[in-house]
């Protein structure tokens, strides 16, 4: 009896000591866990969207296409694209105080009406920088990407197109942008 008794001790003991390494082992997992997808997800968030995103700049494999005429059917023009990455710019507020730096005026046109876009600035704090806001009533509730609205623009505005910079978030509204003169940048946001 004394024997078994003491044959169950050492089976408690050792059940025991195995159940405590192993939970001794799970802990260190979920502890592992924890840390990757909680305190390290913003880098491998970034990690994944780069493997999963491969930007590049294809220029375009011909000249300028004439008719008859000589009239051009398609010519290259450039384009700029800036790409603002909140998790890879060292410094946002700098950044944005480069853009309010640029020499010339600053007129923003949205398809909102001005007092969403006045508020939209003030929030990213760059009110002070802009000089004039183009809204969807003063382009005569004509949209982008319509032309007629960006002759608009600059005839309201008194802007040269061929000495501007039209900024979106949006590639096709860049395009008519373009087409009367203007350099275009395009600037890609995550949403």
């Amino acid at each position: 009896m004394r024997a078994e008794q003491e044959r169950d001790r050492l089976f408690t003991r050792r059940a025991a000591l195995l159940a405590g390494g192993k939970l001794a082992l799970f802990s260190v997992l979920v502890g592992r866990m924890y840390y990757l997808q909680v305190v390290e997800s913003d880098r491998y968030l970034m990690l994944a969207d780069e493997n999963r995103i491969n930007l590049r700049l294809l220029p375009p494999p011909r000249g300028r296409i004439l008719d008859r005429f000589g009239t051009p059917l398609a010519v290259n023009q450039r384009n700029y694209r800036a790409v603002v990455i909140p998790e890879q710019a060292s410094d946002v507020a700098a950044t944005l105080e480069a853009i309010g730096a640029l020499d010339g005026r600053k007129v923003v046109y949205s398809n909102a009406p001005s007092s969403h876009v006045r508020q939209v600035l003030e929030r990213i704090g760059l009110t002070a920088q802009i000089d004039a806001v183009h809204d969807i009533e003063a382009a005569g509730f004509t949209p982008k990407p319509a032309r007629a609205a960006y002759v608009e623009l600059c005839r309201r505005h008194d802007i040269d197109p061929e000495r501007a910079v039209m900024i979106d978030d949006i590639a096709r509204n860049l395009e008519p942008a373009a087409e009367i003169g203007m350099t275009t940048v395009w600037k890609k946001t995550d949403a």
